[in-house]
């Protein structure tokens, strides 16, 4: 996928790669995950993802219409 180049599939215009923020413990920022697997109650951490993938969420926003597109993808180093 070639991100440079990503066209809004609502309207074609050019998209912004950007995150969703998530707060969790004490309020402190974070970036969304994706986690594999139907979620599972846990005790002492809210839900159980220990030994399960986890990716962090990668949205891209429309800059003429909002409309946003999130992947869930390896990051690739710089």
């Amino acid at each position: 996928m070639n991100v440079k180049n990503l066209k809004c599939l609502r309207c074609g215009n050019a998209m912004e790669p950007g995150f969703v923020m998530d707060r969790a413990h004490y309020s402190v920022p974070t970036v969304a995950s994706w986690v594999e697997g139907a979620p599972e109650r846990s005790i002492w951490s809210g839900l159980k993802t220990q030994g399960r993938d986890t990716f962090p969420v990668i949205s891209y926003r429309c800059e003429q219409c909002g409309y946003l597109e999130a992947y869930a993808r390896v990051l690739e180093k710089s």
